[in-house]
C-alpha cells in the first residue's frame, strides 16, 4: 500500500519537497470548488501553485472536481477540463506520474434519478476528452443514500469506475455496489505531516508503484474538441 495526500487552498502553502520526503506517494489536488454564493465552477485559489509544486517534486499527481448539485453535468465537466487547461496542462500532458481525474460527490438537491443523469454527463464528458476510468470519491452514506440502487451504473460501464472511499474509520469498510474493488480510501481528515502547516486529509493506495503509476495512460485532449 502506499499513502497519499488529498489537498485544496485549506492547507495553505505547501512545501513539496519537504512533502516528497515524508514518505508520501502520491496527491490528488482540488482543481475546482463551489461556492453558493458565486455561480459557476470555481478554480481552487492554490491550484496553479499545488500542481507546480507536486509536478516539480515528481509526485504521482491526480485533480479532483467537486460536485456542485446546482450545475448541468456536463458543464461542470468542460469546467473542470478548462482550468486544468488553463493552469497545468502543458506540464501536465506530458507527466509520467499522473492519475485519473476524480469526481468528488458529497452534496445533492436533486431526484436520484436527476442526479444519476447529470453523473452520466459529466462522466461521458471526461471519458471522451480524458480515457476511461474516471475516479468516483465519495462515501458508502452518500453512495446508497442516493445511487445504490441504480443499475445502470454497472451495465453502462461495466466496472470501468475507479472507487476512492471517504471512511474515517480504523478498519476499511469495504466496497459497495456496483464497484468491485476500491483503489483508494481516504481514512482521516486530521493528519499532521511535515510540510503542511495544519491537519491534512490522509489516503492509502491499494497497490504498488508501478500500479500507481501506470492507472493512467492517457492524456487530456484539447477541450475545444468537445465544447
Amino acid at each position: 500500500m502506499i499513502c497519499g495526500i488529498d489537498i485544496s487552498e485549506s492547507q495553505g502553502i505547501i512545501d513539496w519537497e519537504t512533502i516528497v520526503n515524508s514518505d508520501v506517494g502520491f496527491a490528488f489536488i482540488r482543481a475546482t470548488k463551489k461556492d453558493h454564493a458565486k455561480p459557476g465552477v470555481l478554480p481552487d485559489n492554490n491550484l496553479y501553485l499545488n500542481g507546480r509544486g507536486a509536478i516539480e517534486n515528481k509526485i504521482s499527481l491526480g485533480f479532483y472536481h467537486s460536485w456542485n448539485p446546482d450545475l448541468p453535468g456536463d458543464d461542470q465537466a468542460r469546467e473542470f477540463i478548462k482550468i486544468i487547461n488553463d493552469n497545468l496542462l502543458v506540464d501536465y500532458n506530458s507527466y509520467e506520474r499522473k492519475l485519473p481525474p476524480a469526481l468528488w460527490l458529497e452534496e445533492s438537491k436533486i431526484s436520484d434519478s436527476d442526479l444519476e443523469s447529470e453523473i452520466h454527463k459529466f462522466i461521458g464528458v471526461i471519458m471522451k476528452c480524458y480515457g476511461p476510468k474516471p475516479i468516483i470519491f465519495t462515501s458508502k452514506k452518500f453512495w446508497t443514500k442516493y445511487l445504490s440502487d441504480r443499475s445502470i451504473w454497472i451495465n453502462k460501464y461495466e466496472h470501468a469506475l475507479i472507487l476512492w472511499v471517504k471512511e474515517h474509520t480504523q478498519q476499511f469498510p469495504g466496497v459497495f455496489y456496483p464497484f468491485v474493488n476500491s483503489k483508494f480510501w481516504q481514512f482521516t481528515n486530521e493528519a499532521r505531516i511535515p510540510g503542511i502547516s495544519g491537519n491534512v486529509n490522509l489516503n492509502w493506495f491499494f497497490g504498488t508503484r508501478y500500479e500507481i503509476n501506470t492507472l493512467d495512460i492517457h492524456q487530456w485532449k484539447n477541450l475545444k474538441t468537445y465544447s
